[in-house]
Order: structure tokens, then sequence, then C-alpha cells
């Protein structure tokens, strides 16, 4: 779950992927400690409807850039359910593999 703090009154179409809104979300890190950073709304999450102050939930992927260094893309949904289950909710220890991004997001 992420606070939406900001978000762009016109889509970013130019980066051969589907239009989005960028924005920035705010969430309470695993130290934490309450900090924002940038994301994305795709525009059929944003045409429902989506305020800012309001609480949305989220999904981070690991990607690794062309420097092979991971990076983590954070999405917004218009849902404003609770959070999502984790792996330590079942206590599964499952590692997660990093996947290659379809597109450059900038």
């Amino acid at each position: 779950m992420v606070k939406l703090v900001s978000i762009a009154s016109t889509p970013r179409t130019d980066l051969g992927c589907k239009p989005f809104y960028p924005c920035t979300v705010e969430f309470t890190n695993p130290a934490g400690e309450v900090i924002q950073r940038s994301a994305r709304v795709w525009e059929g999450n944003y045409n429902y409807g989506m305020s800012v102050g309001n609480t949305y939930s989220a999904t981070a992927r690991v990607w690794v850039d062309a420097d092979s260094k991971p990076q983590v893309d954070i999405t917004v949904s218009h849902l404003t359910g609770t959070s999502r289950a984790s792996l330590e909710d079942f206590g599964f220890d499952v590692p997660v593999a990093p996947t290659t991004p379809t597109a450059n997001f900038g």
C-alpha cells in the first residue's frame, strides 16, 4: 500500500509502452522510515479516478538495467484494498529472481 503524493495531469506516451501517468508515492520502508519514490499509474487505472492523498495498492518489480544493475519499478493500482499477501504470511522461503523489462521506462 502506498499513499499517492502527486500525479501528472497528462500521460507519458513516448517510451514504447502503454500510456502511464508518472507519480510520486509515499510508503514506510523496512527500516520504518517514511520515504517518497517515483512510480507510475497505467492509464487504465487512472481512468477509474484516483486522488492525491489516498492510499492504493502497488506492485514493485525488480528488473536489471543495461548496466546489469537491479532497478525497481513501482506501479500503482486504482484499488484501495488491504495489503497484498507476502511470502512471510505463508511461511514460504522462496527466492525471487529479477526479471528483465520489456521496455525502457526511463
